[in-house]
């Protein structure tokens, strides 16, 4: 579509990107600035950098764009934590405090009380957005914000952990490369935990997951087996990747389908293969065949992967060390990306 002489405007407020064709800035003068700028009062800032406490810096010889938030992260650091505070946490819940973390409760008044004057929700909020650039934080940031109700002091103390946490993975951001233009999908599930079962999924374009695309969230039905919350995952992870497949197409880009999507689940996979019910199944919810639909129509197909190498195990629950740092190095792109500089070397 860029071919053809089209611009793309991307507006927040009063904040205004504009991606024209290679070479054709003059396009973008004429078809908007121009007649625009003689409308309303308008500042020419050139190619952007920050946006929304977002940094961008692009590396052209590499074919690599990378965004991340460390002057945001920063900020609400020096906001919410104390000066004496100078330990950093290389994970948002450590070892010994993740059977802990997943069994947090509601508080009551008395526990308002304690809480005293601390702002956990725009602690909460400012956490939210920081997921921008961290989505490997999604799960303990939707976890804590279950509690948003009635807190405890504990749940504050668990969102200073993040914050600390992101304070020491400030520098680290989303690298995004021009050697991996394929759609892909992860998403995963669990089962039987309390307060409530969790799901999460993210779309990866670029070698990199698309943070806006990236969820973890409480599953909103009741599941009565452990195949049935992978389907419900599964069925999300399908719906925000089809979205995205019609974006990226209407930016001008070639999509090749079926987009796998990655699942651990090895009864999951059969069931969206072969169409038909058994006693075990005829009772699923409508939207749960969502996922064999877009199957069906040739858009997305199931990719069976181990739950070891599968990142979308992040979104479900607090994991150990290892884990975490291996499968945020997927998320964020370091793992493709080091791979491709590998490759180049040796070709």
């Amino acid at each position: 579509m860029t071919a053809d002489g089209v611009i793309y405007l991307a507006v927040y407020v009063d904040n205004v990107v504009i991606r024209h064709p290679r070479g054709q800035h003059h396009l973008a003068d004429a078809e908007f600035i121009k007649p625009y700028g003689a409308r309303y009062n308008i500042k020419i800032l050139g190619e952007p950098n920050i946006l929304l406490s977002i940094e961008i810096t692009r590396d052209r010889d590499a074919r690599t764009l990378t965004i991340k938030q460390g002057l945001y992260i920063e900020k609400i650091f020096k906001k919410f934590c104390s000066e004496r505070t100078t330990r950093d946490f290389t994970v948002p819940v450590h070892q010994e405090g993740i059977d802990a973390f997943h069994g947090m409760q509601l508080g009551n008044e008395e526990d308002l009380l304690a809480l005293g004057a601390r702002n956990l929700l725009e602690l909460l909020g400012s956490l939210l957005w920081a997921t921008a650039t961290h989505p490997e934080i999604d799960f303990y940031v939707s976890w804590l914000c279950q509690f948003m109700s009635v807190p405890k002091l504990e749940h504050y103390d668990a969102g200073l952990a993040i914050l600390s946490y992101l304070h020491h993975a400030m520098d680290i951001g989303i690298t995004y490369s021009a050697s991996h233009p394929q759609l892909e999908a992860y998403c995963d599930a669990s089962w039987g935990r309390q307060p409530r079962d969790f799901f999460g999924f993210s779309i990866f374009f670029g070698g990199a997951s698309v943070s806006v695309s990236a969820c973890a969230e409480r599953i909103k039905i009741i599941t009565l087996a452990m195949q049935e919350a992978e389907l419900y995952g599964y069925a999300q992870a399908a719906r925000a990747l089809r979205f995205t497949q019609l974006l990226v197409e209407f930016l001008g880009h070639t999509v090749c389908l079926p987009s796998p999507i990655h699942t651990d689940s090895a009864a999951a996979v059969p069931f969206i293969l072969r169409p038909g019910a058994t006693a075990r199944t005829h009772h699923y919810e409508k939207f749960l065949l969502f996922g064999r639909e877009q199957c069906a129509n040739g858009v997305s197909k199931p990719v069976w992967l181990a739950g070891t190498d599968l990142c979308a195990d992040i979104f479900t629950k607090a994991l150990d060390k290892t884990s975490f740092l291996r499968h945020r190095a997927s998320l964020l792109g370091a793992t493709r990306h080091r791979a491709s500089l590998l490759g180049a070397t040796r070709h």
